[in-house]
């Protein structure tokens, strides 16, 4: 997984005046049989 990681100076929507750590996930398109292979390696009795 690959995550975006900013330092934010002070965000007044969670009432924090210091500084905190925002982590984000980046959201990545694969195509069907990519899926499909992974689904199946995590559970071998569904089918590729």
């Amino acid at each position: 997984m690959k995550y975006s990681v900013s330092l934010n100076l002070g965000n007044e929507y969670i009432g924090a005046n210091e500084k905190t750590i925002t982590a984000n996930e980046v959201v990545e398109t694969v195509d069907e049989q990519s899926l499909a292979r992974e689904i199946s390696h995590l559970n071998p009795l569904i089918p590729e």
